[in-house]
């Protein structure tokens, strides 16, 4: 068993009575934030419904405000020496990116950990902050990654690119007369099907004109891997199945090189999708995931072995990563690699697995652990390095 430290969230922490405003039992925690059997106050200025007063308007501010208090409290708690570092450093961190901090509590419900963090979620936003790996950018560029892949994995099929630019009305008439997908490579999501030709050229031009004026994901979420890609549009082969467009998407999550759990969903393209979540051995849970999904029982899929080496084979050069694969008749499909799963606030009412996904994400396998850096950041690197390695000596 891991030791599991004294965490500030767990408790009930308040600011001093002089300077917080009225407290808000959420109840029990569901999420990561809750021990067991215990019920966690975690304190908010009260929104507009709470409460009808002026104060309501300012509950941004007080949110701010309460994230130094936070930190002072911590830093007051229990021996003031131990730890006192790393509480320095989480300071620095709150003070210096306050916007999201408070995503990952409006998210998450607590407000985070994050020069010492122990959980899954707590590493996406150590990600965010701290770790900028190089390869991030090619890995999630659209287009850039089916070159890193198949300089790799020669095995893994991919989906033919048939054009590229940056003008959707470029896009000849010929790339759009079969079945195919407008993409942008600097987003999630921005997909356009286009089954045998049938295409509204003014919905091309117009989602194709967005898309490339968005900067999104690397601007406001702080996702640092979308930041610097150069943006491009282009339209690439539609992956078919039995003369369908391909519906089952398998989202392998990986940790320490390990398949932890895939998510799945059935009939994507449909009105009524199916949310399925395998574990490793391919048996299908019924959970929640992401706070949205209900997953079904389902049956387990035919090449499953195939499915989960080919995703952990993909996935081992990460310290963390998401594999998103698909898989027709035995031929394995790459989809994306996608660092910063749901923003970083991604989670599975599955206790067990959500656990493995935080205890197998080795932070010394990060880029940022694995470089030197100068002043603050390389003695924060050593002191991490060092708390890290004590904590697996317990293991």
């Amino acid at each position: 068993m891991k030791r599991r430290s004294s965490r500030p969230e767990d408790e009930i922490c308040r600011q001093p009575a002089a300077l917080r405003h009225k407290p808000v039992t959420i109840g029990r925690i569901s999420g990561p934030a809750a021990a067991p059997g215990r019920q966690a106050e975690i304190w908010r200025a009260p929104s507009g419904h709470d409460s009808e007063d002026s104060e309501a308007r300012t509950a941004g501010f007080s949110e701010l405000n309460n994230l130094v208090m936070r930190m002072i409290h911590w830093h007051q708690s229990g021996n003031p020496m131990q730890g006192a570092f790393f509480k320095f450093i989480d300071l620095v961190v709150y003070l210096r990116h306050p916007r999201l901090m408070l995503s990952y509590f409006r998210n998450m419900g607590y407000w985070p950990q994050v020069a010492l963090p122990r959980n899954f979620n707590e590493k996406f936003l150590w990600r965010k902050v701290f770790d900028h790996d190089p390869r991030f950018p090619e890995c999630i560029d659209k287009l850039r990654s089916k070159q890193h892949v198949r300089a790799r994995y020669p095995d893994v099929r991919l989906p033919e690119t048939i054009w590229e630019g940056s003008d959707p009305a470029a896009i000849p008439d010929s790339a759009l007369a079969g079945n195919c997908v407008v993409k942008a490579n600097h987003g999630c999501g921005w997909n356009l099907l286009v089954e045998a030709g049938n295409v509204n050229r003014s919905t091309v031009n117009r989602k194709g004109r967005k898309w490339m004026r968005r900067r999104y994901y690397g601007r406001r979420r702080m996702e640092w891997g979308y930041r610097d890609i150069i943006p491009r549009l282009f339209v690439e082969e539609m992956v078919m199945d039995a003369g369908r467009p391909v519906d089952r998407e398998y989202k392998c999550y990986i940790a320490g090189g390990t398949c932890v759990f895939v998510y799945m969903k059935v009939g994507r393209f449909g009105r009524t999708p199916l949310d399925v979540v395998f574990g490793p051995d391919g048996v299908s849970r019924v959970t929640r995931c992401s706070r949205r999904y209900d997953s079904v029982p389902f049956a387990k899929p035919e090449n499953w072995n195939r499915i989960i080496a080919a995703a952990e084979e993909m996935g081992r050069e990460f310290d963390s990563v998401r594999c998103d694969l698909y898989e027709i008749d035995g031929e394995i499909w790459f989809s994306e690699y996608t660092f910063y799963s749901d923003a970083g606030y991604d989670y599975i009412d599955w206790p067990e697995v959500y656990g493995q996904l935080g205890d197998l994400w080795d932070l010394r396998r990060s880029h940022f652990l694995l470089r030197d850096h100068k002043g603050l950041r390389q003695i924060y690197k050593r002191r991490l390095i060092r708390q890290l390695d004590a904590d697996a000596a317990l293991d």
